[in-house]
This record gives structure tokens, sequence and C-alpha cells, in this order.
């Protein structure tokens, strides 16, 4: 029997790139959720893998329609961002991850979104 997944994830270098990627590879659909406005794609490297993913059918979200006005905000939507990834699965799945306290995991946010969701449904 053959199961069919769907990938959401940020657009970050490493293993976001790969699960695109590899999505695409296998004729799935994937989706990538920007910190950013369409028109300033981050990473750069990875505005090409914008239109693969759309030109395969897939999705590239954003809620943000400006820049960020400082640094702080730029920095705070790679983690308001990871609550949509949440929202948007049945499961979040842990690839890779900083210890907590030795570095920000996009990831650690995105399972403790999802925790929190479920507990209040």
């Amino acid at each position: 029997m053959q199961k069919k997944f769907n990938i959401v994830s940020g657009l970050a270098t490493g293993y976001d790139t790969i699960a695109h990627k590899s999505c695409l590879a296998c004729g799935g659909k994937t989706i990538a959720i920007l910190p950013t406005t369409f028109s300033n794609v981050f990473p750069k490297e990875n505005a090409g893998l914008v239109n693969e993913i759309v030109n395969a059918g897939g999705l590239i979200i954003t809620e943000y329609v400006s820049e960020p006005k400082s640094r702080g905000e730029r920095i705070n939507r790679f983690i308001e961002r990871d609550r949509l990834q949440a929202m948007f699965v049945k499961a979040v799945v842990l690839v890779a991850s900083y210890l907590p306290g030795a570095g920000d995991s996009g990831s650690r946010h995105a399972m403790q979104k999802q925790k929190n969701m479920a507990n209040i449904a």
C-alpha cells in the first residue's frame, strides 16, 4: 500500500531544502511557509526552489506584505511562522534540533506549538 504524505516546512537551507526537494522528486506536493514577503524570499539560494514547488502544484505561503522594521521583528517572524507550520499538519517530525540553550531551532518551536494546540483541542 502506498502512502501519500505532504511536506510542510520552512525554506531553510539544510533539512528543509532536502525535505522539499525529496518530496518533489517523488511526485509529492510540498508547502513552504516563508518568514518573509514573496518579493524577498529567504534564504535567497532557495528562490529557485520556490519556483519548483509552485510549478509542481505546491504552495508558498506567507502572512507578510511588508518588510520588518527592525532586526528583532525579522527574527520574531521565524518563530511566528513556526505556528503556521504546526497548524497545517497532523504531525511534526523532528529531524534535527539544537539542544535547549545551545541555539534556536524552528523544529522545536513548531513541535511545541503543535503540542500546545493538541492540548487545546
